[in-house]
């Protein structure tokens, strides 16, 4: 059990029969801490459903509209147009309470608070890196910001089992990496550790962002914007001819395409292709 003013890691999380429970590793003397929560995963869906009423942001239009907010139990039902109908009840519950795993958090009110913060240095150093950002880009100035936020604070020498994770033939690096991995992408340290799912990774990562900015996440079909095609075009590739070719000289560019991303905001609600 834990009293108010409690501090400990977030590090794992699981959800069963109506309740979530959360993995904590307590601060002052490494022990474990399992917190439970009622909570009914959900779903958002147009109409007259007898859920409560919810406005979301449209992230395509900007626009806000209401949705029925539909609890159920083990599994949604099938067919259903319906949207965040796939997300993991214990990682919604985060998301909804704005907690951040890997994170050191305190207990206030019965109610767990991530705690980050950056020292006078730290800011200082920060604000030589990245201060060109706050006024050409003020959005990415404070997501970058968050991120060395979250990504400068301590990392705790916790033993592999008491974090839930039971592969023994990892490195420091690799321990090191699903710390940093968890707070980036909000995802419990068991399933960041070794695991190069990158997909996962930046999923959750735009899952944290919309809940905690009241955005609706967006469906695959959406994403999609009515394209049935199964493969898209790629990079012009041009064979070279065979035989030796001796004094050759190689170019490349570091990064190009996220790169490109980066510099003309590429995204799937900033590109609108007709």
């Amino acid at each position: 059990m834990a009293s108010d003013g409690a501090l400990a890691w977030l590090v794992d999380a699981s959800y069963n029969a109506g309740q979530v429970s959360l993995h904590f590793v307590r601060a002052s003397d490494l022990e474990t801490i399992q917190w439970t929560d009622n909570f009914q995963p959900y779903y958002l869906i147009e109409g007259e459903h007898g859920g409560e009423v919810v406005r979301k942001v449209n992230l395509f239009t900007q626009e806000t509209v209401s949705l029925q907010k539909v609890n159920y139990g083990k599994k949604p039902p099938k067919h259903i147009h319906a949207w965040e109908a796939e997300i993991d009840p214990a990682l919604s519950y985060a998301y909804d309470n704005g907690l951040r795993f890997g994170l050191l958090h305190t207990l206030k009110d019965d109610h767990w608070l991530p705690q980050a913060s950056l020292e006078a240095e730290q800011f200082s150093r920060f604000d030589r890196l990245f201060d060109d950002l706050r006024e050409k880009n003020p959005l990415k100035y404070d997501l970058v910001k968050e991120a060395y936020t979250h990504t400068t604070q301590p990392v705790p020498r916790i033993i592999g089992t008491t974090l839930g994770i039971t592969d023994s033939g990892g490195t420091e690096e690799d321990y090191y990496n699903a710390f940093l991995l968890s707070r980036l992408t909000n995802l419990p340290i068991p399933r960041t550790y070794r695991n190069h799912t990158v997909s996962d990774w930046i999923r959750s990562m735009l899952y944290t962002y919309y809940r905690a900015h009241n955005i609706l996440i967006p469906t695959s079909e959406e994403l999609k914007l009515g394209d049935k095609r199964k493969f898209v075009t790629g990079a012009l590739t041009i064979a070279p001819e065979s035989g030796e070719y001796f004094n050759m000289i190689v170019l490349d560019y570091e990064s190009l395409y996220p790169g490109c991303i980066d510099v003309f905001n590429l995204s799937y609600e900033t590109v609108r292709c007709s």
